[in-house]
């Protein structure tokens, strides 16, 4: 099993539209073989902040995601949304 949890910060009044972003990507990765969970969380304590988590049968089972050839979810449009953190640097 892999778990992936990460913490994504979206530049200052752009929470909701990364939101949307994740979860258009939460709901392809789902169909992906392997993907146990992905969830996209606002976190309540953090204005800007969102949660991401993600639980994978195994490594292999990450590694093979169309995300890992396409990272459709770090788009231009996501990273306009989101500032640059080390989280999205995978």
């Amino acid at each position: 099993m892999k778990m992936i949890v990460a913490v994504l910060n979206a530049r200052p009044g752009m929470r909701p539209q990364l939101i949307e972003l994740l979860r258009a990507h939460r709901a392809r990765t789902l169909t992906e073989p392997g993907c146990q969970l992905f969830e996209v969380l606002p976190l309540d304590d953090t204005p800007e902040g969102v949660h991401l988590a993600e639980v994978y049968a195994s490594a292999e089972a990450h590694r093979s995601t169309t995300r890992w050839t396409i990272c459709s979810a770090f788009s231009p449009s996501c990273r306009a949304t989101a500032r640059a953190s080390a989280a999205m640097r995978w």
